[in-house]
């Protein structure tokens, strides 16, 4: 898949989407280098997704530090995340998913002062996004075996758009991880009324 991607652009025919998907591709195969120089592409082809861009590396920056939990260069990845945010903070502070991803790199650090900033900020400079914000919280705690923040976090995204699918997505997750088939099948049930 990944050689087909790069057949258009090898021959001068560049897309965005052709961009996006060979960055899913290499963040599921945790191949970082080569979606680095993808991203840096991205970027020459169209100068305005230099923000976006450096919020999909640290994203897969991130990914690797949830699959690889006990790696010697965790550290590092975090680090190298941190950096990416911020660039793209740098680059427009008002936009959310920089801040996103960084409560999520505070979860993982365990850092709730800066869970606490980043909540505020969103609350501030994008108050639309404070349900993303949540369920990748929610998701991170559960990732991060913080069982009970995750379920408050999540209701709490549930409750503030019953009608979209992530919080239930995710508070399937966190039922079927407690061993609870009720709670799966009443999450389920709140995503079939959404579709």
């Amino acid at each position: 898949a990944i050689a087909k991607c790069h057949e258009p652009i090898n021959k001068g025919i560049r897309t965005k989407s052709i961009y996006f998907q060979l960055h899913d591709l290499y963040t599921r195969q945790n191949r970082l280098e080569e979606l680095k120089e993808v991203l840096g592409q991205l970027v020459s082809y169209d100068p305005a997704e230099e923000y976006r861009a450096s919020c999909l590396f640290g994203e897969a920056l991130l990914a690797r530090v949830w699959q690889r939990w006990d790696a010697p260069n965790k550290t590092q990845w975090l680090e190298e995340a941190r950096s990416e945010f911020e660039k793209a903070l740098a680059l427009d502070p008002a936009l959310a998913q920089a801040h996103i991803l960084l409560a999520e790199l505070a979860v993982i650090r365990g850092d709730s002062e800066t869970i606490q900033q980043q909540r505020q900020l969103i609350s501030k400079l994008s108050p639309w996004a404070k349900y993303e914000l949540l369920v990748h919280l929610g998701s991170a705690y559960l990732k991060n075996f913080q069982y009970s923040d995750s379920k408050k976090v999540l209701e709490t995204a549930a409750s503030l758009a019953p009608g979209r699918t992530g919080a239930w997505q995710a508070l399937s997750d966190w039922h079927y991880i407690q061993g609870d088939p009720q709670g799966v099948m009443q999450a389920w049930s709140e995503l079939v009324k959404i579709n």
